[in-house]
């Protein structure tokens, strides 16, 4: 799991396993580290997957924030079945 800034966006990346399609993948963001919402809240989402091998692919979220002044943002991968 990465996550990258740039001037305007901010780029989620990780690996996912396509051959167990129990698994669901979840980019949470948190400001206080005890409450987590989805980063959909935060601004517009562009997903690409992109097929690594057989069993395998590169998930790239760029998000297009609506993030007011907060003093820090924290983010997780949540993976859940």
């Amino acid at each position: 799991f990465s996550v990258s800034l740039n001037s305007e966006n901010i780029v989620f990346s990780y690996k996912k396993n396509t051959s167990d399609e129990n698994l669901n993948f979840h980019i949470e963001t948190s400001i206080d580290l005890k409450e987590w919402k989805n980063i959909s809240e935060l601004g517009e989402l562009k997903i690409e997957e992109s097929k690594d091998n057989e069993n395998s692919s590169t998930v790239t979220l760029t998000l297009l924030p609506n993030i007011g002044n907060e003093p820090s943002r924290h983010f997780r991968l949540k993976v859940t079945r």
